[in-house]
């Protein structure tokens, strides 16, 4: 008889740390659990040591295919030196420990403040890890530089299949940094770049991308800047692609010159010959919340 799965959430602030404390070790014995979702910021020595026990051996326990981490950072002014370097400590031993769970299929990492220990960390999983599909970075408050190493790692990677790097402020020089390692990286199909403070150059280079990969099937920029003169780079690249099958240019501050040039690249009935060069692959285009008249 087949084990139905289960998700352990202890992200709702009713979990205390005690709380937390108390539910761990009973995973140990539980292999129903499949996806655990963990505020990091609120695990002590005890809870990280079981977790990092789950992660590391395949011989007992739960074999984790979805893992969330959240960690909420307090600010500076506000807090203990010392516990924020621990919660940090905790938080970064937990993803470093992500090289050894050969199951994990999918880690999400939101509302959490990116540090140059877990910048480092979450690069190092990507060089070496090789499970999980879905990578999901969001609302981390992700700048360029930290942007740049991610996607440094990521061109090599073998493994993820979806990346969201969305609600991070990595703008023009983050994205073109993530635009090369996808000039590089065949095996992405899903990017998501929502909320990224992306404009006419980001626009550019993910034009670039359109151009030259033929791996990627899903492309959302929803709530950026890219305008007309973007919208107008990314409809060329589009008559030159075959391979995407989703675009969302939501909120883009587009104009009617820009959306009619991005529905021009999808089909243009001039003639045959403006026929057979548009882009005969998109199957979902939204362009909603612009001003288009």
């Amino acid at each position: 008889m087949a084990v139905s799965s289960i998700k352990v959430d202890f992200t709702p602030s009713i979990f205390t740390a005690r709380d937390i404390r108390y539910e761990i070790p009973a995973l140990l014995t539980n292999p129903s659990v499949k996806a655990l979702h963990l505020p990091t910021d609120r695990l002590d020595d005890a809870c990280a040591n079981c977790i990092l026990m789950i992660l590391e051996r395949d011989d007992f326990g739960p074999c984790i295919e979805e893992l969330h981490l959240s960690h909420e950072l307090v600010p500076r002014e506000n807090s203990d030196r010392d516990r924020r370097k621990h919660s940090e400590s905790i938080f970064t031993r937990i993803v470093l420990a992500l090289k050894h769970c050969t199951d994990l299929n999918k880690l999400k990492i939101a509302e959490t403040t990116f540090t140059a220990n877990i910048t480092s960390a979450v690069s190092s999983i990507l060089y070496d890890i090789k499970s999980p599909r879905s990578l999901v970075l969001r609302q981390c408050g992700i700048d360029y530089k930290a942007a740049l190493k991610i996607s440094c790692a990521l061109a090599s990677n073998t493994s993820v299949q979806l990346f969201d790097f969305s609600n991070n402020p990595i703008g023009d020089r983050g994205v073109s940094a993530l635009a090369v390692a996808l000039e590089i990286n065949t095996i992405i199909k899903k990017i998501k770049l929502s909320g990224t403070h992306l404009g006419i150059e980001g626009a550019v280079a993910i034009a670039l991308v359109i151009t030259n990969n033929s791996t990627l099937e899903v492309l959302d920029l929803s709530r950026n800047s890219i305008g007309d003169l973007g919208s107008s780079k990314i409809a060329i690249a589009l008559k030159s692609n075959n391979s995407v099958r989703q675009l969302s240019l939501r909120q883009n501050c587009l104009s009617d010159v820009g959306a009619m040039c991005i529905l021009l690249s999808l089909y243009d009935h001039k003639n045959l010959q403006t026929i057979l060069e548009c882009n005969h692959s998109i199957r979902y285009l939204n362009l909603s919340n612009n001003d288009m008249s």
